[in-house]
């Protein structure tokens, strides 16, 4: 084989084996990408799955609580709410969504325990998973929940501009139930202006679709309303007369979690009337109902009122037992208004004791969880409590403090309270003070 063929074959062999090569590295390459595409699909696949695991536990958590809620009656708060509450935020951090309806239960929930920053942000992102979705109902309800923490938070207008807003979208897709609630949660903005004639004019209207439609939970929840009005303004017998039109609907519709509130409503009435006797009776039959349906909230409240019961009476160790469990149980489930008003009433119990020091820590806890859910009249009655206290260790000029503290919130709120006798006090400190020794 000449020199010329030797080098030619020397050549081939060379391309041959440099194609080789690159033809194992191709399949090496190949090989990684599909293992790549394998491992990124396996992973995005675990990821959905988790996701719809965590999607699926929510719902699970929240299944029995309603997309929308009554202000005055809110829902049963589940003990795991505090795990939905984790795993959502999980979700929505990741950058994805929940569906509207979901959020809106979620809102309802921060919004009942008093967590108004949170609400509002479960309700601003419910709002926009509806308008996403363009369902005009879960856009009216997202605008209600905006416009029930708005309220709250003392924006009255921007509450009221929202309920409107949310009653306009109910009325366009004729969804009258939808109607009834904008209107009862507009009456509720009213009577926070003390303009009760707005008030019963919207209830009563909402009251006429209810009927109408035969929606028996709006008219419980609107006619219960009304009489809550009368209860606040000191039309106790009203109040009464028309609370028990709204337990016979109770009964009727067997409606039990509703029947447990109302029957707690009239137990107050015949309280404030010192009807102590038939007071418990509708307290312990709340009671018994909330506790077959394990409606932990319910049963908080029904403890905290039948201690103000035994309180009356200076059965104190009863009253402090009963404020104990509703406190225990309110702690429980997260419930801020129901911990501050335990707070406030076991306070009360050992101010009654003659014990000041006690009533003081107690109440100075209520006032400030008071203040930071903006509960007026619960920052009234716990300062009120707090003047009490300084009065019996002798320190008039702080009680002089509270006492004034409690008469500006009565007069800034117009609050159902009794403002002849904080005056009252108010005065005989002031001549006190004066009359006192002079260097």
């Amino acid at each position: 084989m000449g020199k010329n063929a030797k080098k030619r074959h020397r050549e081939i062999l060379a391309s041959q084996e440099h194609g080789h090569r690159i033809g194992f590295w191709t399949v090496i390459v190949a090989a990684i990408s599909i293992f790549v595409y394998v491992v990124t699909w396996g992973i995005d696949k675990y990821q959905e799955a988790q996701k719809r695991d965590k999607v699926d536990r929510i719902l699970a958590i929240l299944e029995p609580v309603p997309e929308t809620i009554d202000p005055r009656n809110p829902p049963d708060i589940p003990l795991e709410f505090d795990s939905a509450q984790t795993l959502a935020d999980d979700i929505l951090d990741s950058g994805e969504l929940l569906d509207a309806s979901t959020l809106l239960k979620m809102g309802g929930l921060s919004y009942s325990r008093g967590n108004y920053e949170r609400a509002l942000g479960r309700y601003n992102d419910a709002l926009d998973a509806a308008r996403s979705s363009g369902d005009s109902s879960l856009i009216a309800g997202s605008l209600m929940g905006i416009g029930l923490v708005r309220h709250e938070m003392g924006e009255t207008e921007e509450a009221l501009a929202l309920h409107r807003q949310a009653l306009s979208l109910y009325r366009k897709t004729k969804y009258r139930s939808g109607v009834a609630r904008a209107l009862g949660n507009m009456a509720l903005v009213y009577i926070s202006r003390a303009d009760s004639t707005t008030a019963f004019a919207l209830l009563d209207s909402a009251l006429t679709i209810d009927r109408e439609i035969g929606d028996c939970q709006g008219e419980i929840a609107h006619g219960g309303n009304k009489a809550k009005i009368y209860h606040d303004f000191g039309f106790t017998e009203k109040a009464l007369y028309d609370f028990r039109i709204v337990l016979d609907k109770c009964i009727k519709c067997d409606l039990l979690s509703e029947e447990a509130g109302i029957r707690g409503n009239i137990g107050l009435g015949h309280y404030r009337m010192d009807d102590l006797d038939s007071s418990l009776f509708y307290h312990q039959s709340a009671l018994a109902i909330h506790t077959e349906l394990g409606e932990r909230r319910g049963m908080g409240a029904d403890f905290s009122n039948i201690g103000l019961v035994y309180l009356a009476q200076d059965l104190f160790d009863t009253a402090l037992s009963y404020f104990r469990q509703g406190l225990d149980l309110a702690e429980q489930i997260g419930d801020r208004p129901g911990i501050a008003a335990c707070l406030g009433n076991i306070g009360g119990v050992w101010g009654a004791k003659g014990i000041a020091d006690s009533a003081l820590l107690y109440c100075d806890s209520a006032v400030t969880l008071h203040d930071d859910i903006d509960d007026p009249l619960g920052e009234a009655t716990d300062m009120d409590c707090m003047a009490q206290a300084y009065l019996m260790k002798g320190e008039n000029e702080q009680a002089l403090y509270y006492y004034r503290a409690v008469l500006e919130k009565i007069d800034q709120h117009s609050l159902p309270y009794d403002r002849r006798r904080i005056v009252s006090a108010i005065h005989r400190i002031e001549m006190s003070l004066h009359s006192g020794p002079k260097d």
